[in-house]
């Protein structure tokens, strides 16, 4: 059972190591690693995650964050197909 969705702020915290939240999400994550709590997070995330890093010139370390996305044990990457992808805009378009 999936207990959590995470999104890109998540790691975002946690790879600029930002003061007001990175504790917190790092401590999230290690969770989740240890088996405490499964989650899921999209290949979208991923994408967000590369191009914020970039552009805040981050380039040269993009290759590492992801990896170490990718290894964190309980979490995985879903891809999103045309459906979901539709039924995500018309969630959002309610909550709008």
């Amino acid at each position: 059972m999936i207990d959590y969705y995470i999104d890109t702020n998540i790691f975002l915290n946690v790879i600029y190591k930002e003061k007001a939240f990175y504790e917190k999400s790092k401590i999230f994550l290690k969770k989740i690693h240890n088996g405490e709590c499964q989650a899921i997070t999209s290949s979208i995330t991923l994408l967000e995650i590369a191009l914020d890093m970039a552009e805040s010139d981050y380039i040269e370390l993009i290759d590492k964050a992801i990896a170490s996305i990718e290894d964190i044990q309980n979490l995985e990457i879903i891809s999103l197909d045309k459906t979901m992808v539709k039924q995500a805009a018309v969630f959002l378009d309610k909550c709008a």
